[in-house]
């Protein structure tokens, strides 16, 4: 019984995310192109809302004994940071998100919902994910070993130790901050393309989403692992055995499954999509785009989901880092494409 449920709670968690993403229409390429251009505010209020709602919920969680806070550890390149494997990455990935406009979650409701550029970006994200399984590994650690002391830290950095305050400070100065931002972004820039819903209901569902899957797995949402683990049968199968087998059942290629089914079964409730307004992205920036979205997440150990929504509500310090490199490579580069 239990075996079956470590493969039937993933696909649950995944079908309710794909669906949220899904239904919040925040997997639109021009959604989120519009928002690395600072045209269009859709995405920033579907996000601040699930992160803030995100945050009490794994707060509420950890009071109940349900689950702990999973706190980000830091991804070391040992190049110039403790952090500068979150900092690349993240950049990496902020590239891959303006190119392609995707995530690696959205990638797969894209895929779904008949996008043209998601099979150029799937492909790309495979391949990314296929090299970082074979090569990545060897270029980031997340030992937490100092360069600078040769101490060993017991556990990951958070917000509210790196600044020396409290977890009920941190927790509150998060929410305000956040409130704040979306309030001003629903009055005074709302989203205007793609619309289904507002966008603070999209986040609410996203929220949900994070909900089921810290009760049924005890582990936040995050996506980008499901394209190493592919990238390691990859390996197998082309002859490169030096690489580790994803643990069985691969749970994060489950929960991509989920999402597949619940943004078709989703996608079918809403009203169809027209090519209107819609940003062109080329095969060729796509494939580029969607290595560089999985290669730069892993290298940050971590995507969208697993930093920008997981990481920052439970308050890692590796996540405001790899976020902060992910929005303001993507938005520079938007710049730089204009």
């Amino acid at each position: 019984m239990a075996a079956n449920m470590d493969i039937i709670d993933p696909v649950t968690v995944g079908v309710v995310f794909g669906s949220a993403l899904t239904i919040s229409r925040v997997y639109i390429p021009t959604v989120i192109i519009n928002q690395l251009r600072l045209h269009d505010f859709h995405m920033l209020e579907v996000f601040l809302t699930a992160s803030a709602s995100s945050a009490l919920i794994m707060l509420g969680f950890e009071k109940m004994g349900i689950a702990k806070r999973s706190v980000r550890s830091k991804s070391s390149l040992h190049w110039f940071s403790d952090y500068d494997g979150n900092i690349v990455g993240g950049a990496i990935l902020g590239i891959g998100m303006s190119l392609t406009g995707a995530c690696p979650g959205t990638v797969l409701p894209q895929l779904v919902q008949g996008v043209k550029s998601a099979r150029a970006t799937t492909i790309g994200a495979l391949l990314g994910g296929t090299v970082y399984a074979k090569f990545g590994k060897s270029l980031t650690s997340s030992s937490h070993l100092s360069k600078d002391t040769n101490a060993v830290h017991t556990q990951p950095l958070t917000i509210s130790s790196k600044f020396n305050i409290s977890l009920n400070s941190a927790l509150i100065s998060f929410e305000a901050l956040l409130i704040a931002f979306t309030a001003v972004s629903v009055l005074y820039f709302p989203g205007k393309a793609f619309v289904l819903l507002p966008t603070v209901a999209g986040g609410l569902l996203i929220a949900a989403a994070q909900t089921v899957s810290i009760y049924l797995t005890s582990s936040p949402l995050g996506v980008s692992a499901a394209y190493e683990q592919i990238g390691s049968y990859i390996c197998w199968a082309i002859g490169w055995n030096n690489v580790p087998q994803p643990s069985s059942p691969p749970k994060s290629i489950l929960f991509a499954l989920g999402m597949l089914v619940g943004s078709a079964v989703s996608g079918q409730l809403l009203p169809p999509l027209t090519n209107s307004g819609m940003v062109p992205v080329t095969n060729l920036q796509a494939l580029l785009g969607g290595f560089s979205l999985i290669f730069g997440a892993r290298m940050a150990g971590g995507c969208t989901s697993g930093h920008g929504l997981s990481g920052l509500s439970a308050m890692s310090y590796s996540s405001l880092i790899t976020t902060t490199a992910m929005f303001g490579s993507g938005i520079f580069t938007q710049w730089l494409l204009k």
